[in-house]
């Protein structure tokens, strides 16, 4: 879902708000895809795609080892096996992104997927990759190995 495919009075209401919301950041892209996810999850979008973080307002691999983004209930970021929360490594130089959690099994889990997925596009966007936060969609299929960093080599995990 894009911003243009919204209802044009969600679109312009939440466009209106949004830019008195993130008017101070000096990240003109990441106010931008803020106020765009922002409205698309008022139309429907997971949250837990988000490539942004409207509580912390910057990118959500960014501030994804935040306590607040540990949800036990839902996994994300938690490991069932030894219930403890995930942490996320994340090499913006590199731009790899790793989960790894006590037990060293390797969170496995959809939630952590979505974790996963959200972080490395986040990354992507950052450095203007080839991963667009406002065309991605919400349903995307997920690898099956969620522990293994961006180029499928299982090193470091």
């Amino acid at each position: 879902m894009s911003v243009v495919d919204l209802p044009r009075k969600v679109n312009i209401a939440m466009v209106h708000l949004a830019r008195f919301r993130y008017a101070d950041l000096a990240d003109r892209r990441l106010a931008a895809v803020l106020t765009a996810e922002d409205t698309a999850e008022e139309c429907g979008l997971n949250p837990h795609t988000r490539s942004t973080c409207y509580v912390h307002q910057s990118w959500i691999h960014q501030c994804i080892n935040d306590p607040l983004h540990a949800l036990t209930v839902t996994g994300h970021r938690w490991c069932r096996g030894c219930d403890q929360p995930v942490e996320v490594d994340v090499d913006e130089a590199a731009r790899v992104v790793r989960l790894r959690c006590a037990c060293g099994d390797g969170p496995r889990s959809a939630a952590n997927r979505q974790v996963l997925y959200a972080c490395r596009t986040s990354l992507a966007a950052t450095y203007g990759g080839d991963s667009d936060p406002l065309r991605r969609a919400h349903w995307v299929t997920y690898p099956q190995r969620p522990y293994l960093d961006q180029h499928g080599s299982g090193a470091g995990a």
